[in-house]
């Protein structure tokens, strides 16, 4: 049996040298995750306007990895109902998981995280690779959840991040919180859907393998019911 496709979304960045050019890029730290389980990726880019993508390209796809970045584009939004409409297996790291969250929803936008007087830190000083792989806080899961058969009732986790996702809509649940409210992982209500999002970075932490193994079992059953 062929090796299932993951297509990637990548983030938008700057190339940064003797002059700043503008791009789509993917960090080594998620395909290093996905090489673990034995599969081809594929990198969904958008036009220059960062508008559409090609739905043919899409059909390729088994599985889609939306990964952490700086900016959600109308092109993230189409693809994330792309892939639960076919029943695409989608992870969302991130802004991968706060664009899932948006794509229930109209007109919403992400929440500035109250930083004084909050004892869970979620932008912590991050000078290093190695500073990524910190564990920040503890993240509580549902015990209708697919992370709470992964992890257990709660587990530590890294973080990252200015912004938090506000609410969700139907077809998404909300699975896991921090101490402080925030919302940290949210998953499709259909079990069958894999449909997950995260807002920490799983890609560079070893305890967090089991989730890209599930999401990879998953996008290989889809390729081989096709």
């Amino acid at each position: 049996m062929s090796k299932p496709i993951i297509g990637i979304i990548g983030r938008r960045d700057k190339i940064v040298n003797k002059i700043d050019r503008e791009g789509n890029i993917v960090l080594y730290d998620y395909m290093k995750a996905l090489d673990k389980e034995d599969v081809s990726y594929i990198g969904l880019i958008t036009n220059s306007e960062y508008k559409t993508i090609d739905e043919e390209v899409l059909s390729l796809c088994d599985g889609i990895l939306m990964t952490g970045g700086v900016e959600i584009k109308t092109y993230h939004i189409m693809i994330i109902k792309y892939a639960i409409e076919h029943n695409i297996p989608f992870l969302g790291i991130c802004q991968g998981a706060q664009a899932l969250a948006l794509s229930t929803l109209t007109g919403a936008k992400l929440l500035k995280i109250e930083v004084d007087g909050n004892d869970v830190v979620h932008n912590p000083t991050i000078s290093s690779p190695d500073d990524l792989q910190k564990m920040s806080h503890a993240v509580s899961f549902a015990e209708d959840s697919l992370l709470y058969k992964l992890f257990g009732t709660s587990t530590a986790v890294n973080s990252n991040h200015n912004y938090a996702i506000p609410m969700v809509s139907e077809p998404m649940k909300v699975v896991g919180q921090s101490d402080d409210g925030v919302i940290e992982a949210i998953e499709h209500i259909d079990s069958n859907v894999f449909a997950v999002g995260v807002q920490w970075h799983p890609e560079v932490m070893e305890s967090m393998q089991p989730l890209f193994k599930e999401f990879v079992d998953r996008a290989r059953k889809r390729r081989v019911s096709k």
